[in-house]
């Protein structure tokens, strides 16, 4: 197959494509190309864009950044996989004249396992952005601009990831998080920035990412149902780890999988009775430890909220007894 991406440029008010030219006709817009950007590499291979990300705090928009997969080569600098693997690439464009600026592109470290971006976000204040995207089949990510290509690793299954970039598309870090199975960003970004400037990612996991699994009940091809997960990941890659690289004793401290030497934060919670995972009783131990510890923090919070009710009726009561002058003994 043969496919391109593209994007293009739209008057919000009436829908049609934006040109230099207000007057535009038919024949205009078959001539005119500053309204629209073909994003294509060789001949035969499939490019396909999946997100595309502007600051959302500037009121002058000049540049945007693109995000998405393809079989070809789109930066000649990277590594590339070999015929019908996907490999993820990011470019800026520069929305007046519609050109690339520059383009990064990064595939798995064998070249075997397809890797593709998802979404970005970009952070206010001119501090880069963030590309989020996916590692197939057991691979890692090669950012072959860092040291050591990120040093990354996997955790098996389909890992998610997030590179921070400059501006000017220079990679600062790379994570790859994940669990021994499933983990994907949601269908057309799965990322964002908050007011702080750090990332925050957003998909499914049918792994121990946020919570033990257990024996939950798998399907035929042996997998646990999805969970949707939200991850917060700081601006030098600080993050918590999965759940059940904490309860096996593997955390790399708050860089996660990558053995950042950030030390963890202090607020980083706990898991009860989680242990090495040697002891095949771990996960469910923990699950119905911290299904007790929930339970009874309801319970607790059900309970006080009645004595809240009927100390606020008893006072209602106190007060229209008061102004009736009757005895206000049994309240």
């Amino acid at each position: 197959p043969d496919s391109d991406g593209f994007v293009t440029k739209i008057d919000p008010a009436t829908g049609r494509e934006q040109m230099e030219m207000q007057d535009m006709s038919d024949t205009d817009m078959a001539h005119g190309n500053t309204y629209s950007a073909r994003i294509s590499t060789q001949n035969g291979r499939v490019d396909v864009v999946h997100g595309i990300c502007v600051d959302q705090t500037s009121d002058d928009v000049r540049e945007a950044y693109i995000v998405g997969s393809t079989t070809g080569v789109i930066d000649p600098d990277a590594k590339g996989g070999g015929e019908g693997i996907l490999s993820m690439f990011v470019a800026k464009l520069d929305i007046d004249s519609m050109n690339l600026e520059w383009k990064q592109q990064y595939g798995s470290k064998s070249g075997q396992e397809n890797t593709y971006g998802t979404g970005c976000a970009v952070i206010p204040g001119g501090g880069g952005l963030y590309v989020g995207g996916g590692v197939e089949d057991g691979g890692i990510l090669d950012v072959y601009s860092l040291k050591d290509g990120g040093g990354l690793n996997s955790a098996g299954g389909a890992d998610v990831f997030v590179v921070k970039l400059s501006s000017s598309g220079k990679a600062e870090w790379a994570k790859q998080i994940g669990t021994d199975q499933e983990e994907r960003l949601a269908t057309g970004g799965g990322i964002d920035v908050d007011e702080d400037g750090d990332a925050l990612l957003f998909g499914t996991t049918r792994g121990s990412m946020m919570r033990a699994r257990g024996s939950e009940t798998r399907n035929d091809e042996g997998e646990f149902p999805a969970d949707a997960f939200v991850m917060s990941i700081g601006k030098k890659g600080e993050h918590r780890d999965p759940v059940e690289r904490l309860a096996a004793g593997t955390a790399g401290g708050a860089g996660g999988t990558t053995h950042s030497t950030v030390s963890a934060p202090k607020e980083r919670p706990s898991f009860p009775e989680q242990v090495a995972s040697g002891n095949a009783d771990a996960p469910d131990k923990a699950a119905s430890s911290m299904t007790g510890i929930t339970v009874g923090a309801i319970s607790a919070a059900v309970a006080a909220a009645l004595v809240f009710f009927v100390y606020r009726v008893g006072v209602r009561k106190s007060q229209d007894s008061s102004l009736q002058g009757q005895n206000n003994d049994h309240i």
